[in-house]
């Protein structure tokens, strides 16, 4: 399965930079390795830097500044 987990915000984003992870499920079987299921997850480098900016900017909307 492949999966793209991407925040609304990253659409069009130049600073986009595409991360990806793979989880590979195996069965063994005498000496070999049968792969089962593999999945795939496409994330943004930047995610926690984009959320934390995100977070910042919400907070001065409430507060005002």
């Amino acid at each position: 399965m492949i999966s793209l987990e991407v925040e609304p915000y990253c659409q069009n984003c130049p600073n986009f930079e595409p991360d990806v992870h793979k989880d590979i499920a195996s069965l063994n079987i005498g000496n070999k390795d049968i792969i089962k299921c593999t999945n795939t997850i496409i994330i943004c480098n930047n995610k926690f830097k984009c959320n934390e900016l995100k977070q910042f900017i919400e907070k001065e909307k409430i507060n005002g500044n």
